[in-house]
C-alpha cells in the first residue's frame, strides 16, 4: 500500500530526491520541534524540562521519536495482543 501512494514520487525523474522531499516535509524538523506532529506534548514538557539545554539539537529530533514511540508502545503491544487472539472488536 505504501508503494502505490508514493508512486507518483517514485515514478519521478530523481525517486530518491522526490520521495526525501515528502520525508521531510511530512516530518519538517527543520523548523523546529513545535511545529512538528507532537508539538502539544514537546510545549507542555519544555515548561519542566529544557531540552534544548540537554541534547545537542542534532539529535532533538531521535530524541523525541524514541520518547514518541515509547510512550505509544502499550497501547500498540495491547491492539497486538487483541488483533492475535481474535477479538478485534469489530462489532457485527
Amino acid at each position: 500500500t505504501i508503494a502505490l501512494l508514493f508512486l507518483p514520487w517514485l515514478l519521478a525523474p530523481q525517486p530518491v530526491a522526490a520521495v526525501l522531499q515528502v520525508i521531510h516535509r511530512m516530518f519538517p524538523f527543520a523548523r523546529g520541534l513545535y511545529e512538528d506532529k507532537v508539538a502539544n506534548v514537546w510545549c507542555s514538557i519544555s515548561v519542566l524540562i529544557k531540552l534544548h539545554r540537554i541534547v545537542p539539537a542534532s539529535r532533538v529530533p531521535l530524541v523525541c521519536a524514541t520518547f514518541t514511540l515509547a510512550a505509544l508502545l502499550p497501547a500498540n503491544v495491547c491492539c497486538l495482543r487483541t488483533a492475535r487472539s481474535g477479538g478485534g472488536g469489530g462489532g457485527g
